[in-house]
């Protein structure tokens, strides 16, 4: 994984969403996930425009809380195509990086390619074609646990805290809302990873968008 965590501008690892959803055999309870989670509003914040229309998005992203435009389904959805593309991804992140530093035919820049982990090992799916059953036992945790979740009023604040974050713009994560009062300096750094951060999404949008679930 990229060293993109100063001030945890990085993107979350996906075990920071799912908490115990991802383990066999441990209490889904045991520890925080999902609305729970910062990870999680971090996740939205930048991907969520992705699996819902954009003119949905932009229309309502900062006039409505983001669970009366956005389906369970389409959040659970988020979710799953994040954590089914993020080794790949972080991979292919790593090594654009590399290339503007490196020449491209370097040994650094070569490697074997990381598979996506829902999508490439079912029979028959191909890139983007299909999910396999491990993939659709996560996702209806997932959904499972955001219909509880989305039910909870004490949790609404997290819809709040989105809308917040959307009113501010692009330009705001979530994950640097707590560092308000750092130095300009610190400032820099942040939004430089921020842009990398930003390029990233912009390439895991792209899967999202071609992903059939």
């Amino acid at each position: 994984m990229p060293g993109l965590h100063r001030r945890g501008v990085a993107l979350p690892e996906p075990s920071e969403i799912l908490g115990n959803l991802d383990k066999e055999g441990e209490d889904p309870d045991g520890a925080p996930c999902l609305r729970e989670t910062d990870a999680h509003a971090d996740l939205l914040f930048h991907f969520a425009k992705t699996v819902i229309a954009y003119s949905t998005f932009t229309s309502s992203s900062t006039t409505l809380l983001l669970s009366e435009y956005m389906a369970k389904c389409l959040e659970a959805y988020a979710v799953i195509t994040y954590v089914n593309s993020y080794e790949a991804w972080m991979e292919e992140a790593a090594g654009r990086e590399e290339g503007r530093n490196e020449d491209s035919d370097s040994p650094s820049s070569a490697g074997s390619r990381k598979r996506r982990r829902f999508t490439e090992k079912s029979k028959g799916s191909g890139k983007f074609k299909g999910w396999d059953k491990s993939g659709i036992k996560l996702y209806n945790k997932i959904d499972k646990v955001l219909h509880k979740q989305r039910s909870d009023v004490s949790l609404v604040e997290f819809d709040k805290k989105l809308k917040t974050w959307f009113l501010k713009g692009k330009n705001s994560s979530p994950s640097s809302q707590a560092d308000d009062d750092e130095d300009d300096s610190e400032d820099e750094v942040a939004t430089n990873n921020f842009i990398c951060k930003r390029r990233a999404l912009e390439a895991l949008g792209q899967v999202g968008q071609q992903a059939q679930l």
